[in-house]
């Protein structure tokens, strides 16, 4: 179930008539779609869809019971009818998942001019989680130098655009005097991700190590895994 806000409120259901929400099961329905659609549109520019422009595209959600029941009913379509998950994420934002296809690596089902921004992601991902779940824009710079990926033009725009789309997020880390842009996965990185299939990854690039050799990386694995069978 979706939870924007942290402020607990009455249950309602949507033939109630109590305050604000009064929309019938029909109504519920035909607005669930129309979120459903917008979703869908973003999704296909990786774009975070935000609450505000939901609520401002649809008037009849301006309340915050009908907008919950709504949300609901929306996830509930998006898991059954398309097989994706509505994720909250920050700023009052959502992305979706594709619970069909949770996998790191898909390349057969990837376009021919995605394969190499693909790859780059999963690479970026990679090494950020191997280097403690951070890295600074210098480390990265150094990097993508490795891979011979063309700094100056090209792979800057390419961060941004994995910024944007939330597969990185941004933090500065105060040093004192001084301060540091680092790098870490990103909230849709989490969701389409997981962290096992990243250390089994690197463990075949090294081809003599099991993935509990490594044993920061290991913890965040299992966390990871507890939180699904948790959530489950």
């Amino acid at each position: 179930m979706i939870i924007e806000e942290e402020e607990q409120e009455e249950e309602f259901t949507p033939t109630q008539s109590q305050g604000e929400c009064q929309l019938s099961e029909k109504d519920v329905k035909k607005l669930a779609g129309q979120v459903c659609n917008m979703l869908l549109a973003t999704e296909l520019k990786k774009i975070p869809l935000k609450s505000s422009e939901i609520k401002k595209s649809i008037v009849s959600l301006k309340s915050r019971s009908a907008y919950k029941i709504v949300m609901n009913k929306a996830e509930e379509m998006m898991e059954h009818l398309f097989g994706y998950k509505i994720v909250s994420v920050k700023n009052n934002s959502y992305i979706m998942m594709n619970n069909m296809q949770k996998n790191i690596i898909k390349f057969e089902q990837i376009p021919r001019n995605e394969k190499v921004r693909r790859g780059l992601l999963i690479a970026i991902l990679a090494v950020i989680f191997m280097n403690e779940e951070k890295i600074n824009a210098a480390g990265l710079e150094s990097f993508l130098e490795s891979l011979d990926f063309d700094l100056a033009t090209s792979s800057k725009t390419t961060i941004q655009e994995f910024v944007r789309q939330r597969y990185l997020d941004t933090a500065v880390q105060d040093l004192g005097d001084a301060s540091m842009l680092m790098y870490k996965w990103g909230d849709r990185a989490n969701a389409e991700f997981r962290k096992k299939e990243v250390l089994e990854c690197i463990c075949q690039i090294y081809g003599n190590m099991k993935p509990s050799m490594w044993t920061y990386q290991w913890k965040l694995v299992n966390a990871e895994k507890n939180g699904e069978e948790n959530s489950s």
